[in-house]
């Protein structure tokens, strides 16, 4: 397709416009399932956390004023 134009100073130009239509349209590659991929990757060990020592605090009704 050949279309004219022109631009706000009055020039002119001819602009061609070719679009192809592709008869086949190759289908994406198949992207398998997150779940199928394998894991390369060794799972993260569970994190060592120290657990938090209980500290005694006396209750408000403890509290001697």
């Amino acid at each position: 397709m050949t279309y004219q134009v022109t631009n706000s100073v009055g020039e002119s130009t001819t602009i061609t416009v070719r679009i192809t239509v592709l008869d086949k349209v190759e289908p994406a590659l198949p992207v398998p399932p997150i779940t199928e991929i394998p894991s390369t990757v060794d799972p993260l060990p569970p994190l060592k956390v120290d657990p938090i020592p209980s500290v005694d605090v006396p209750s408000i009704v403890d509290i001697k004023q």
